[in-house]
């Protein structure tokens, strides 16, 4: 990932990125974050799948959250089939309050309980 994601920094007009079951790691969350953000040469994405990456630890998820916080650009996520948990769903969901521009996430099959349905309905409270 580090060398596709030096490769694809360079590029001006990437906007969508499709790394789902490629194995990723931790180590791949700050590689996401320089791609996610827009620089003077390109858009940053719009569009982001990571799909089934079991190896993305609850650190991961937590730095993953924080570049969402940051990350303005960013309309669809798709996280389904990641072993995320209530933890690793709660750090994405108050990264998606901070930024409000993501408009379709996608955590079907995450582990997720009712207790993240309950967050999840909080943060719409308080967005309203």
């Amino acid at each position: 990932m580090q060398i596709l994601g030096r490769a694809l920094s360079e590029h001006p007009g990437i906007v969508s990125l499709d790394v789902g079951d490629c194995q990723l790691g931790d180590v791949s969350i700050d590689i996401m974050y320089a791609l996610m953000l827009p620089t003077t040469n390109r858009p940053g994405l719009t569009e982001l799948t990571l799909s089934d990456n079991p190896r993305i630890s609850a650190l991961g998820w937590t730095q993953f959250g924080m570049c969402l916080a940051n990350c303005n650009s960013l309309r669809w996520l798709f996280l389904d089939y990641n072993p995320l948990g209530d933890y690793g769903a709660a750090c994405i969901l108050v990264g998606m309050s901070a930024s409000q521009s993501l408009e379709v996430l996608d955590m079907e099959a995450c582990g997720l309980t009712e207790h993240t349905g309950q967050v999840n309905m909080l943060k719409d409270f308080f967005r309203n």
